[in-house]
């Protein structure tokens, strides 16, 4: 951090409401290790408004006033971007924060959003795999992280703010008390406790057992779709249609679209997509463009690059680990009974041949997986040191989580204290989907009011 502090501007600001709404861009460096080059972050700064304050961004009235009620959110990911405040659904987890007198920001973690994107030509101009592989390095969760401590410090000064992270933002949030413990007041996660005892085959384990689980609920919900599922998959490895973009949609593809299990309404999505495909292929032979459209962004990594080539990496800790494929590997081992189980997205070798964007990317993709020189991300040293007393960490979990292992969560309790509540009552997007009721309970949680 000793890069020299640059102001902040406003970029916009609106009211929606009862909300008001000012987008805050900042200057940080693209690399904090050599800080010659800079990049822009942007944070959505929401708070409650009443008829006749100030329409404008005053920083007296936004911030200064409320020093002790400042809570940044970090978004699930990793490379997804907060969501953009509006008057129907807001999102969900922001009207009892701002009840409770918060200031919020949501933060759109560097390459993401408003912030500076990262997108194929980007990568491309870089020139070589090992260019392109150095430039993706600078947007893991330790600089996504002095990035938030260089926000704090510009709007906040010395003050202590409070952290709310979701799935990969829980992630970040661990990053942040293990890097900067003294700069929070509390960290709330929903979801989002990394496997710090266990490694990435732990972690495909869970996330592949728990998916194939899921896939025999499908089927079981939904008579007669396992075996639309097998009449699809059969059209796909013969006819590999080609989707509105350029990709393809190969039976690995669409195997992956299992990533929607792990929301509300994930079975019924799944569903009209099979019974559609089914109809289409039984009436034309043929799928539609609308349904190769659907198909197609049921994805998300043609629009997302970090997303795409962080899915394995987020878990290196340190030098001398690499990937190196190993979620295939463990897939194949899992799935070994010859019958079509959904997964949650991977990488399997020739996935870029199916994703347009993505397929002048290969060498990247090969060198992320062979890399073994990744920066430290979680400090478990100094996460010994954090106590309830010092640092108190809240955590909700969502019993039998598809991404992020239960198991694997609790354990962390041999490192660093926390908090904790296991629920059956929400999948993986629960703060999505059920901000209000996730919010109450983190909050019964800060209080100790937790069920027996």
């Amino acid at each position: 951090m000793a890069c020299k502090d640059s102001s902040y501007s406003v970029e916009d600001t609106f009211v929606l409401g009862d909300m008001k709404v000012s987008i805050l861009r900042f200057l940080v460096p693209l690399d904090y290790k050599k800080c010659d080059t800079t990049i822009s972050v942007c944070v959505k700064l929401v708070n409650s408004y009443r008829y006749g304050e100030p329409t404008d961004f005053v920083y007296e009235a936004d911030i200064s006033r409320n020093l002790d009620h400042i809570l940044l959110y970090l978004q699930g990911g990793p490379g997804y971007e907060s969501e953009f405040p509006n008057v129907a659904s807001r999102p969900s987890f922001l009207s009892p924060l701002l009840r409770k007198g918060y200031t919020v920001l949501l933060l759109d973690q560097r390459g993401t959003g408003l912030s500076t994107p990262v997108h194929v030509a980007k990568l491309l101009s870089l020139g070589s795999a090992k260019d392109q592989l150095h430039f993706l390095e600078c947007f893991r969760a330790d600089s996504v992280i002095r990035d938030c401590e260089k926000i704090r410090l510009e709007l906040i000064g010395r003050c202590k703010w409070t952290l709310l992270g979701y799935s990969y933002g829980g992630f970040c949030s661990i990053c942040y008390c293990s890097m900067f413990p003294d700069s929070l007041k509390k960290v709330l996660i929903f979801a989002g406790l990394p496997p710090l005892t266990g490694d990435l085959s732990q972690v495909s384990l869970n996330n592949l057992a728990t998916a194939k689980r899921r896939t025999l609920e499908f089927y079981e919900e939904y008579p007669g779709s396992k075996q639309r599922v097998e009449r699809i998959v059969e059209y796909l490895r013969k006819e590999r249609p080609v989707l509105p973009n350029g990709g393809i949609l190969s039976p690995e593809r669409f195997q992956q679209l299992g990533i929607h299990f792990a929301t509300v309404g994930g079975f019924g999505w799944m569903n009209k997509l099979v019974v559609t495909m089914t109809l289409e292929l039984q009436t034309t032979g043929q799928l539609s463009y609308t349904t190769l459209k659907n198909a197609q962004d049921g994805s998300g990594f043609d629009s997302n690059m970090l997303y795409f080539f962080f899915q394995e990496a987020i878990y290196m800790n340190g030098a001398g680990s690499s990937s190196q494929w190993l979620v295939n590997k463990i897939k194949e081992r899992v799935h070994n009974d010859g019958e079509f189980y959904f997964t949650s997205e991977y990488h399997y070798p020739g996935i870029c041949d199916d994703f347009q964007s993505l397929k002048r990317l290969k060498p990247l993709l090969e060198l992320v997986h062979t890399y073994d020189r990744w920066d430290k991300i979680w400090d478990l040293s100094r996460l010994r040191s954090v106590t309830l007393a010092k640092l108190p960490i809240y955590c909700l979990l969502c019993y039998d989580d598809q991404y992020v292992s239960t198991e694997l969560a609790l354990a962390n309790s041999s490192i660093f204290e926390f908090k904790r509540w296991i629920t059956t009552e929400y999948l993986h997007d629960g703060i999505i989907a059920s901000g209000e009721e996730v919010v109450d309970k983190l909050f019964r949680l800060v209080e100790g009011r937790i069920p027996k």
